[in-house]
């Protein structure tokens, strides 16, 4: 599904705050989508959509508990301690959803090993028989130190980012970085506003596909409790 892709970049916004600091062999194989037009606030009552690049991520939704029908790679309401859905919109459009899973005694997710305690998140992104997802686990619910990304027969390995241009007192990491065969694929920036770097040898689809996760991971909050 990773083949040579399109070439697209976007200019970077000034904004105070500290910013993620892409690892060098991101920054040098990669085109960024930059963030605009994104709120600080969340909620029922605020408008989250902004610009990714020259796409558009929009319709979040965080009223997950008021829908019987809600599922995130087979996780439905009742297993989840939070969760939300919303849409990328790019040369077609995907609908996302992630949700943070009640804990679980022992078990496994995603093809790794999940221990009592730790917190676990799950994304997914769908565009008619295409799919792409994303599970992390960690310490606590402010950060997800491993995970992995599927995409069709592909599957990318998710690393923390924790450089950062200023002091970074979220408690969060700084961002990810997604690798396959050893080679980035692409990252994604956790701290306000966020962006995204897509290698250059992505395909259009995939290039979709992950940035579709990214965003989901950018539209993370943390439960609190």
């Amino acid at each position: 599904m990773w083949g040579i892709g399109f070439a697209a970049a976007a200019t970077l916004s000034g904004c105070s705050g500290p910013r993620m600091v892409a690892p060098a062999d991101v920054a040098s194989g990669s085109r960024v989508l930059a963030v605009q037009g994104r709120k600080n606030a969340t909620g029922a009552f605020v408008n989250e959509s902004f610009a990714l690049g020259s796409w558009k991520v929009s319709n979040v939704d965080r009223d997950w508990k008021s829908k019987s029908s809600f599922s995130v790679a087979g996780y439905g309401a009742s297993k989840t301690k939070t969760g939300y859905t919303y849409d990328l919109e790019a040369t077609s459009k995907w609908s996302g959803s992630c949700a943070a899973l009640k804990k679980e005694k022992g078990g496994g997710l995603g093809g790794f090993s999940v221990a009592v305690g730790e917190s676990n998140l799950v994304c997914e992104c769908k565009n008619g028989d295409k799919s792409a997802s994303a599970q992390l686990s960690g310490p606590n619910a402010k950060k997800h130190d491993q995970g992995q990304i599927t995409w069709g027969d592909s599957a990318l390995q998710l690393s923390i980012v924790e450089e950062a241009s200023g002091s970074n007192l979220t408690g969060e990491p700084a961002g990810y970085r997604a690798d396959r065969g050893g080679k980035a694929a692409g990252a994604v920036e956790l701290l306000h506003p966020g962006q995204v770097w897509l290698a250059n040898d992505l395909d259009a689809a995939s290039s979709e596909a992950l940035s579709c996760v990214f965003a989901g991971l950018m539209l993370y909050v943390p439960p609190d409790n």
